[in-house]
């Protein structure tokens, strides 16, 4: 009776982290396909590329003020160059949505990703 009740606590811990691995592919590849269409609204031949990626942060933010960040780190750097200058940049500064990005971002970062470089110095 014990090892019956062990291996099914055994069964169903597998399945729980399968289920929990399997959110965190499903999370991982919708913030991955947010990313692409942020880059595809900054290319060049987009009209007002900047001003429709700030629309879609401020929707994020009421919807979660995490989300922001958590594309924010599929998107190639030079292109969160382009969205930071967009936010603190011209007649529509948007500091407070600046803010919740760069905190929140520091937040979701990796350990590889704050590693110095062999030649860098703190």
């Amino acid at each position: 009776h014990t090892n019956q009740i062990t291996r099914t606590r055994n069964e169903l811990s597998r399945h729980f982290e399968g289920r929990i691995n399997l959110i965190r592919k499903e999370e991982l590849s919708r913030l991955q396909e947010m990313a692409k269409i942020y880059e595809n609204l900054l290319a060049p031949t987009q009209p007002d590329g900047p001003a429709v990626i700030r629309q879609i942060l401020r929707a994020n933010l009421a919807q979660d003020p995490k989300l922001n960040a958590k594309v924010f780190k599929y998107i190639s750097v030079t292109n969160q160059a382009v969205i930071i200058r967009s936010l603190l940049t011209g007649e529509d500064i948007d500091a407070e949505l600046y803010k919740n990005i760069i905190q929140n971002h520091r937040k979701t970062m990796t350990a590889d990703a704050i590693k110095l470089e062999e030649n860098e110095t703190p």
